[in-house]
């Protein structure tokens, strides 16, 4: 959860003092559109023109067509069109005093550790109402080893361990529930 804050800084940085785009990488289900969600819903509309690009793996044109779609630029035809569409549209952003894009700092988000895993599921867990604590550590300790600390992962198999826990209506989850539900998404 720290490189992900830590990364939420470096975004905000980068826009704040003017600095370009930042350069997000990480696994796939670490969590690189929630924090970009999160940097996202942090700007100001009238002072920031942002957009999320799910899929950079896009053809050519369809990925400046995705971008001229996600800044408002509104241009379609040929790439050479799309290119002008998205120039044109980032010079009057520029006029209007909104920064050129260039990218300046790269952040890299890694699977958590597992003290991290740990961190995550009781940070859901009390948002989620939680008091008394549903996961046993050992149950903790197999989900980090079977999802290796990517988020998305560790998100999935607490939510199935969750469902199984209720359909047997178990007050906590122990190592057995876990093992299943693993072994069942293998």
């Amino acid at each position: 959860m720290a490189q992900h804050r830590r990364a939420l800084e470096r975004l905000l940085y980068a826009v704040q003092h003017d600095k370009g785009a930042t350069l997000l990488l990480e696994e796939v289900g670490c969590g690189k559109t929630t924090l970009t969600r999160a940097f996202i819903l942090q700007l100001k509309e009238d002072k920031y023109d942002a957009g999320v690009v799910t899929n950079p793996s896009l053809p050519a044109r369809d990925f400046l067509e995705e971008i001229d779609q996600q800044l408002g630029a509104s241009a379609s035809g040929t790439k050479v069109d799309l290119l002008r569409g998205l120039n044109g549209h980032l010079m009057r952003n520029r006029e209007r005093g909104k920064v050129t894009v260039r990218i300046a700092i790269r952040c890299t988000l890694n699977p958590l550790s597992a003290e991290g895993s740990i961190q995550c599921v009781a940070f859901r867990l009390k948002n989620a109402g939680d008091t008394r604590g549903i996961f046993t550590e050992e149950a903790v300790r197999l989900i980090y080893q079977y999802t290796r600390g990517i988020p998305r992962s560790v998100n999935n198999l607490c939510d199935l361990c969750l469902l199984e826990g209720y359909t047997a209506s178990a007050w906590t989850v122990d190592a057995a529930p876990v093992r299943r539900v693993a072994q069942e998404r293998r």
